[in-house]
């Protein structure tokens, strides 16, 4: 294999993730958000724009069906307009390898090997210093979070970390399928367990005492809403949260939450939503 097919969808001989059949549709959703927010802000004098990606892989998955996808940071690297500046890290330091190799002529990139929830401190503390190093004319730089662990490997501490750099839109990757599969065994334990680690406490334990089954997803979702707005976030109950489906059976596996400090973060996320991959109209 030669190297021009590091950055595309086909086989290079480096590792690959195994992922599922809907990862096509999350991968559309994010692909056009971060297309419409570069090219929006591309012209304006930013001091670095950056995307974070803690759960990178190795830059690319293969279905079960063989088919190869470009993984979230070969995306964001291929994009018409670019970052200044690309965060990519993963707990498997064989994926980070691959991903190096994959994105060996691109600048901009920094590599980090470890838990997602550690390396987040190291990460904000390089985009707070290049924020304190003020440059005359230039605002602070603007910054876009893609959290999209493979299971309830998210800790609430990371977000919450995230939300402290000034400007920081993040895409969360919700695990409706997860939550409700894990409730019932998790709330006989003793905290903290992996959910009071998700949503940063034990308030879901009265939310599961105290709902029936069918309005445990709702209720649940609405309380992770609540304390992203606690963050200073705008979560706009009116803009549809993308559902990822088991294609066989049609179960709900996840959501992607798109969080944001600006107006503009609403309004890039429904015209991201406004087509499916297909090119079908979905209704927001």
């Amino acid at each position: 294999m030669f190297p021009d097919n590091y950055l595309q969808p086909r086989d290079d001989g480096l590792p690959t993730r195994p992922v599922g059949e809907w990862t096509a549709e999350k991968l559309w959703y994010l692909e056009r958000y971060l297309s419409q927010t570069l090219t929006a802000l591309r012209d304006k004098p930013w001091r670095g724009l950056h995307y974070i990606d803690l759960f990178a892989g190795p830059g690319k998955g293969r279905t079960s069906a063989g088919d190869v996808l470009l993984g979230s940071p070969l995306l964001a690297v291929t994009l018409k307009y670019r970052f200044t500046g690309y965060f990519f890290s993963d707990i498997d330091e064989a994926y980070i390898d691959a991903l190096r190799q994959r994105c060996s002529g691109v600048p901009g990139v920094r590599y980090f090997v470890g838990d997602a929830n550690e390396v987040v401190n190291t990460v904000t503390e390089i985009i707070n210093r290049i924020d304190r190093e003020y440059l005359l004319g230039q605002w602070s730089s603007m910054n876009v979070a893609f959290l999209d662990p493979e299971g309830l490997e998210l800790k609430w501490d990371t977000v919450e970390t995230l939300s402290g750099v000034r400007r920081m839109d993040m895409l969360i990757y919700y695990p409706q399928m997860g939550i409700n599969r894990e409730a019932s065994k998790e709330y006989q334990k003793s905290p903290p367990t992996s959910l009071d680690y998700f949503f940063g406490g034990s308030e879901w334990r009265d939310v599961y005492a105290h709902y029936p089954r069918r309005e445990l997803h709702s209720r649940l979702v609405e309380l992770y809403k609540r304390k992203l707005r606690q963050l200073g976030y705008k979560v706009d109950f009116d803009i549809s949260e993308p559902l990822m489906r088991n294609k066989r059976r049609r179960a709900p596996l996840y959501r992607l939450l798109l969080v944001s400090k600006h107006p503009l973060g609403a309004k890039f996320w429904r015209n991201a939503l406004a087509k499916d991959r297909y090119g079908q109209k979905r209704l927001l």
